[in-house]
């Protein structure tokens, strides 16, 4: 008997100890805790830089209390993530990847079906279409079964280069937020763009010399554009209702390369756009130059600081005590101001500027007195040192100061 005690006490004690190695129980139908069903899948493009989204929509099996909230993704048996998201990365070409999501409340999880291979970000597109031309010397590229957001064109295909996008070839592509092309293309055919209205920007290779009719018309979202120096001819309606147009970066040094390219009719949003030339290095102004800036179009000055320096503040004569300034706004402003302190001490309406000899007047003058003058980035927008003067009147004698001032970017 007391043999069989000390059984039954052992059995006890491993069973509970057993209980406390147990993660969770097979969730019962009473418990209130159904097992996590249905399936998760994968939103978005499998290529470098693009985000996948984990879609939950057709999960069943929760309830208030139990919340599918916890998140794994990986590449193979790797663990890359546990967010929502995952924004794919270099390491992950070559590889596919799944999420497991998995509800709180010991409820069970669920994994997704793998993503395509993951591309890279120069690795062309799947399913593009390619088409000999030029007495089988080379092809021309069309989206064939292409479904990427960012579609790559390679510099070659079966050992030929790719010299042309194909007229049409990626019409009405909704899909498709950007796209890549070599600089082995040399033709952009007509419609080959029209109706892409999620592209927002292109970049136009530099061999280019012409781009047919109705290339980029209907592009609703496209804000920007790369227009090479070595682009000759622009067809009719080539950027017809581009309603988005804003900046357009021409690869010429000035205006008079561009007014150069035949341009056809119907183009108003290029022509209307904001139009900057290119300059690699700064050239001292804010609003008409570009370069590339991690490799995406960038006005010069864009984003910077308009700064203002005061070199010196000098007064005219040593014996004469000019009037006291202060300087109104902060660095990140693009507007700033000199002021004239205390302006009541001196004689009304004797306080005056003037920029290189010419009294200044207008809204850059405020104040009750007029003591204050603004120094806006869209007057004094090159780089370099100004100077301006400003004169009051003290019981009717005249005091006189000199500033100079540096703007800088």
């Amino acid at each position: 008997m007391k043999n069989m005690f000390k059984v039954l006490n052992l059995a006890v004690f491993l069973a509970v100890i057993g209980s406390l190695f147990t993660a969770c129980p097979e969730p019962q139908e009473d418990s209130g805790m159904p097992k996590l069903t249905g399936t998760v899948s994968i939103t978005g493009t499998a290529q470098v830089g693009q985000t996948l989204t984990a879609d939950t929509s057709a999960l069943s099996g929760y309830n208030e209390r139990d919340y599918y909230n916890s998140f794994q993704w990986k590449r193979g048996s790797t663990n890359i993530g546990s967010n929502y998201y995952y924004t794919v990365q270099d390491a992950d070409v070559g590889s596919t990847i799944t999420v497991t999501v998995t509800s709180s409340g010991c409820s069970g999880s669920v994994t997704s079906e793998p993503t395509a291979i993951i591309a890279g970000i120069d690795t062309p597109a799947p399913g593009l279409d390619f088409t000999l031309i030029s007495n089988g010397t080379a092809y021309s590229v069309s989206r064939g079964s292409a479904y990427t957001a960012i579609v790559v064109i390679p510099a070659i295909h079966d050992g030929l280069p790719v010299t042309a996008i194909a007229s049409s070839g990626f019409q009405n592509y909704t899909d498709m937020t950007g796209i890549v092309m070599p600089d082995s293309v040399t033709n952009i055919g007509s419609s080959a763009f029209s109706g892409c209205s999620g592209l927002t920007s292109i970049i136009i290779p530099t061999g280019v010399t012409g781009i047919g009719d109705s290339t980029f018309s209907g592009c609703t979202g496209l804000s920007n554009v790369v227009i090479p120096s070595s682009m000759k001819n622009i067809g009719n309606y080539a950027f017809f209702y581009c309603s988005s147009l804003a900046a357009v970066y021409y690869g010429g040094a000035n205006g008079s390369a561009w007014n150069a390219i035949l341009t056809g009719s119907n183009n108003t949003p290029l022509t209307s756009a904001s139009r900057y030339y290119y300059s690699a290095a700064h050239p001292g102004t804010l609003d008409t130059h570009w370069r590339f800036a991690d490799g995406v179009p960038a006005a010069w000055g864009t984003g910077q600081t308009f700064n203002i320096t005061f070199a010196q503040l000098e007064d005219f004569a040593p014996n004469i005590t000019g009037p006291n300034l202060r300087v109104i706004g902060s660095a990140s402003e693009t507007t700033k101001a000199i002021s004239v302190a205390n302006p009541t001490q001196y004689d009304s309406y004797s306080i005056k500027w003037y920029f290189k000899g010419i009294q200044i007047t207008g809204d850059a003058v405020s104040g009750s007195y007029g003591e204050i003058l603004s120094l806006s980035s869209s007057v004094y927008k090159n780089m370099g040192t100004y100077f301006v003067t400003v004169e009051v009147k003290k019981d009717g004698k005249l005091y006189s100061k000199a500033i100079s001032f540096a703007v800088g970017l």
